[in-house]
């Protein structure tokens, strides 16, 4: 997120998406399954940051399809939801 935090948080949410997309695009492996951070949880995170909840909860909706009850996803997804009134 150095982007992110040296204050281009436009370029940066653009760079995360396309990760998150290319993640979303790539054959799974079951090395895959105990990586740390999905990628698109980490856009849902920059997005919370940004203030824009609403965008987030879409993100972390997506990332939960395939990284199931992971408290990090359940979490973000619940304050999003809470900070955009859903």
């Amino acid at each position: 997120m150095g982007g992110y935090v040296e204050g281009r948080k436009d370029a940066a949410l653009r760079q995360m998406r396309v990760a998150a997309d290319h993640e979303d695009g790539i054959e799974k492996h079951v090395v895959m399954e105990n990586r740390l951070w999905p990628m698109r949880e980490i856009l849902g995170d920059m997005l919370l940051a940004a203030k824009k909840p609403a965008l987030a909860l879409k993100e972390y909706e997506l990332s939960l399809r395939s990284a199931r009850n992971r408290y990090r996803g359940i979490y973000g997804a619940t304050k999003a939801a809470q900070l955009s009134g859903d």
